[in-house]
């Protein structure tokens, strides 16, 4: 983490934890073995062929995916989010929101999706932000609709600080809303 000077505030700038992204790569490697173990394995008890090879078919890529974008973190390190008085720019995963003016962005939520910390990015028109977006990040975002849940969250999981402290910093220094379901 740290801030540039700039502006008449200054620039929040916050980088991955690699200690994170090792595990996560590490994790994934072990993930994408295990899913081509599985699919070339004889048939699992309870489990036809075609399950266990479809299961294969998704672990291998979707892991693969993931573990790509970490390896690609640590090899080219890349700001994870940046904050200063225009808005943010969010990078923290794949599927990023990139730059969103504060003007654009109704409230924050800080919540808890399968017992990982997200912040949800609310913002106060959709349509109009999602026409800068590419496809997977539509799709993304509309997938997280229909689960009812902001369609553009920020995960704990890579970042360096608390989402509760990030939160925090938020409100104090641009005024933006962060609400918590749990309150």
């Amino acid at each position: 983490m740290s801030t540039q000077p700039g502006t008449k505030s200054d620039r929040l700038v916050i980088y991955p934890s690699k200690a994170k992204l090792v595990l996560m790569l590490l994790g994934c490697l072990m993930f994408v073995a295990m899913s081509v173990w599985i699919g070339s394995s004889p048939r699992f008890a309870g489990f036809s062929r075609w399950k266990i090879f479809v299961s294969a078919c998704l672990g291998v890529p979707s892991f693969g995916a993931v573990g790509v974008f970490a390896a690609l973190r640590l090899v080219r390190p890349k700001a994870a989010l940046e904050l200063d008085d225009i808005g943010i720019t969010d990078n923290a995963s794949a599927v990023g929101a990139g730059h969103l003016r504060w003007a654009e962005i109704d409230h924050l939520v800080l919540y808890r999706f399968l017992g990982q910390p997200l912040l949800g990015i609310v913002p106060v028109n959709l349509s109009q932000i999602t026409l800068r977006k590419g496809l997977v990040c539509k799709a993304v975002g509309r997938m997280n609709l229909s689960l009812g849940l902001p369609p553009f969250n920020i995960p704990q999981n890579v970042l360096p600080i608390k989402l509760s402290d990030l939160c925090s910093m938020i409100e104090q220094r641009y005024g933006v809303q962060v609400v918590s379901p749990d309150a």
